[in-house]
């Protein structure tokens, strides 16, 4: 959709709370990977983050613009066909490349799409559909594990969930998509998390769809990571697709919640704003500093975005929307890398780019 190519997408260009934090609660002390020179010299904070969003798998846009009955039929069966098509599966592999090669402490990931397929049903509503095509969360943790890295989610935030009939060759079926964001986060050295956060933002566009009015809910997950003595509250987010003024609302909604502490922060999202905007602005007034200025002056750092069926030859990435933002305790980027941008980044048996977003990663420490 352009800037804002669907409303499903949370990029730039991309009421009921749903969280999933029981598994969260479970992993409130774990153990995950301590930085080398912070090891060396625990006197002095240094982290490294990734933030990257997977891209669903579809923008969704037949559905959306379908205005009767059968056309949200023929629809939702080829917009689940394009998610099969480019086959997260596959591109799981292309993305755990691009942290093998990082190593980030702490991953922030947005569009961590759940799919779920069931049989229609006389009812209405019809009731959840239960069986799972596609869980992009766990996908992507074995991805990263089948290469001997070592990480798992901690916390995952689910926002919208949105269901639907389609007609396939084999006959009717219902699917569900759960939109969600997660922190990965490495399991094989020693951190600590605590104090798992996740919620839905109270600002969200709402939508007219032929099923009726449809909110596009999103939110964020939190954790504070304690690494060489320094605790750092880690935030990562995806931020209104329609509305410049609900994004703007929703960056506010983070600062005056997650990001109001004494704690060292850092935000990762896919804030579907680029920094002329007023989102950026709210982010930069509250103190946040953002990485990739810090670390690669002059260079564009665009990360948004391929063509939806991923198989562009030519990088189409021309926006720069996903942001690593630090404030407090010292802490600037000595590095900052665009990831998942390069050609030979394709590294999939059938050539897709690993998202239609690229990744970035930063290192931060205290001077």
């Amino acid at each position: 959709m352009g800037q804002e190519r669907s409303a499903f997408r949370s990029r730039r260009g991309r009421g009921r709370r749903y969280c999933f934090v029981s598994f969260a609660t479970a992993l409130a002390m774990l153990a995950i990977g301590l930085p080398a020179a912070a090891q060396a010299d625990s006197s002095q904070l240094q982290i490294t983050a990734m933030t990257y969003n997977l891209f669903q798998g579809s923008e969704l846009t037949d559905a959306i613009s379908a205005t009767t009955p059968a056309a949200l039929l023929a629809a939702v069966a080829k917009d689940f066909g394009q998610v099969q098509a480019t086959n997260f599966p596959e591109r799981a592999q292309a993305i755990a490349a691009q942290a093998e090669s990082t190593s980030p402490d702490l991953i922030g990931v947005q569009e961590a799409a759940l799919w779920q397929t069931g049989t229609p049903s006389a009812s209405f509503p019809p009731p959840p559909a239960t069986t799972v095509a596609f869980d992009f969360v766990k996908i992507l943790v074995d991805a990263l594990n089948a290469r001997g890295l070592h990480y798992a989610p901690v916390a995952v935030t689910s926002n919208f969930t949105v269901q639907a009939p389609g007609l396939f060759p084999f006959g009717f079926m219902n699917v569900r998509l759960t939109d969600r964001v997660a922190i990965l986060a490495r399991t094989d050295l020693p951190v600590t998390i605590s104090n798992v956060q996740t919620a839905n933002f109270t600002h969200n566009t709402v939508l007219q769809l032929v099923t009726g009015p449809f909110t596009v809910l999103g939110g964020w997950a939190s954790v504070d990571a304690t690494l060489g003595g320094h605790t750092v509250r880690f935030v990562t987010t995806h931020l209104d697709p329609v509305s410049g003024t609900v994004r703007t609302a929703q960056a506010a909604e983070l600062v005056q919640g997650p990001l109001s502490t004494g704690l060292p922060v850092m935000l990762t999202c896919d804030c579907n704003a680029d920094p002329t905007s007023a989102t950026y602005a709210v982010l930069r007034t509250a103190g946040l500093k953002d990485s990739w200025l810090q670390a690669q002056t002059g260079e564009p750092g665009f990360t948004c975005c391929q063509s939806p069926s991923l198989l562009n030859a030519a990088s189409t990435l021309q926006s720069r929307i996903d942001y690593i933002f630090s404030r407090g305790g010292g802490l600037n980027a000595a590095d900052a890398q665009i990831v998942g941008a390069d050609p030979d980044s394709r590294s999939t048996p059938s050539g897709f780019w690993p998202s239609d977003h690229a990744g970035l990663f930063a290192e931060l420490q205290q001077d």
